[in-house]
């Protein structure tokens, strides 16, 4: 048995609702008539669920009002790889079509930006971190790594920072050990060269 809690900020007008739909029956096979409707306290909504199904689970948000869809997250399906007898809280944002949806092109993801994808492990620790981060402008020769206040990620020395993994076209990942990390630690995002390590974006 896997223990699933989804969790997403969203302002909703009277009326709205927030659902999740996804690749298992759980989640109604896609069948939006079939989605789970989260519930609600001001503008988090959640819901708590459990599944048999092991492997990769493909999921993503809408908004229904009457009894109708009116709008679908931006963008691919969400991925989620999940192991037996686990508990996993998700805590998402919703996809908005980004102003650069232009670098998301073939002109793009298979030149400039092209990288490399990497397939996840499906190696979790007892407690897991999984940063899921959006960031398409990283380029051929760069590369994305956490940095912070932690000797896991290097303190704040980047050529000790931890990369991530490509696993879409502009969409990057990095499971962390949760033993090593307080509520408070702080941390950034950072592109850098691949071969310097120097800091090209913060």
């Amino acid at each position: 048995m896997i223990f699933l809690t989804f969790q997403l900020s969203y302002h909703t007008l009277w009326g709205q609702q927030v659902c999740v739909c996804g690749s298992t029956p759980e989640l109604g096979s896609f069948d939006e008539s079939k989605a789970l409707v989260l519930n609600n306290d001001g503008d988090l909504w959640n819901i708590q669920l459990s599944v048999h199904h092991v492997g990769n689970i493909d999921y993503y948000y809408f908004i229904k009002e009457g009894g109708h869809t009116i709008r679908r997250e931006w963008g691919e399906n969400r991925r989620l790889f999940v192991e037996n007898n686990k508990t996993f809280y998700l805590q998402d944002l919703w996809k908005t079509e980004p102003y650069h949806r232009y670098l998301y092109s073939s002109v793009f993801t298979e030149s400039v930006f092209a990288h490399t994808k990497k397939t996840f492990s499906g190696e979790y620790y007892s407690q897991s971190i999984l940063l899921n981060v959006i960031c398409p402008y990283v380029r051929k020769d760069q590369k994305l790594v956490i940095s912070g206040d932690n000797e896991k990620i290097g303190n704040w020395n980047l050529e000790k920072a931890l990369p991530l993994d490509c696993v879409r076209n502009g969409e990057w990942q990095i499971v962390l050990d949760a033993a090593f990390f307080s509520e408070d630690v702080h941390y950034k995002f950072v592109i850098v060269d691949a071969g310097s390590l120097k800091a090209i974006h913060w």
